[in-house]
């Protein structure tokens, strides 16, 4: 017996985030259990699109909702299961890059977590929208340690009703004025069997 993973399908029509980097930072690399855990991030975490402050406030590198207040926060990251499933766990790893001292600061912090069996909440991006959804949990992301290694962290969920989308609203980062990573995101459920199939991996 043992935690399940359920594994979505790994492209941009089920998993989704309000903005995100084009080139390195898709929102589907955070549900990929392939993706490495250490190293940068690029090409392997769901990542929002850079900017660095100047002298005239910021500059988007790339992508979308390019207002400061996207990068770092007011996100939402939204997963389809394919399927209904109770999620009773949620496993992730928090953002950082190459372990370096400051990079954690991107990782997500205050989050609420959510349910919904409607398909219009995939499309809907905008943080400030709750429309058909049922909130599971709120509270804080642990950062990554500063290292450049696995960091895992837990969610249990008090949850008996199955659900096909789950949705993070997360509000703001750990302190980067640069961006919003978060390495891994896995949803689990509790399986006596512990069997596990083409769309799923065990995670103990």
């Amino acid at each position: 017996m043992g935690y399940v993973s359920i594994i979505p399908e790994l492209d941009g029509m089920h998993v989704a985030a309000t903005s995100y980097a084009v080139i390195g930072g898709l929102p589907q690399y955070t549900c990929d259990p392939n993706m490495p855990l250490d190293d940068a991030w690029t090409e392997h975490a769901w990542n929002t699109p850079t900017f660095f402050a100047n002298t005239i406030g910021y500059t988007p590198i790339n992508d979308l909702y390019t207002e400061p207040e996207y990068t770092i926060g007011n996100q939402k990251f939204i997963i389809d299961l394919g399927d209904e499933y109770v999620i009773e766990r949620i496993y992730y790893e928090n953002g950082h890059s190459v372990g370096y001292v400051g990079t954690p600061e991107y990782g997500a912090k205050n989050t609420i977590i959510y349910g919904s069996n409607s398909p219009d909440v995939l499309l809907d991006i905008d943080y400030y929208s709750v429309f058909n959804l049922t909130q599971l949990w709120s509270g804080i992301l642990e950062k990554h340690a500063v290292v450049n290694a696995s960091d895992p962290k837990y969610i249990d969920l008090i949850n008996s009703t199955p659900y096909r989308y789950y949705v993070f609203r997360i509000a703001d980062n750990w302190g980067s004025n640069q961006k919003m990573c978060i390495r891994r995101i896995e949803l689990q459920y509790f399986d006596v069997d512990s069997s596990s199939s083409s769309s799923s991996s065990s995670s103990l």
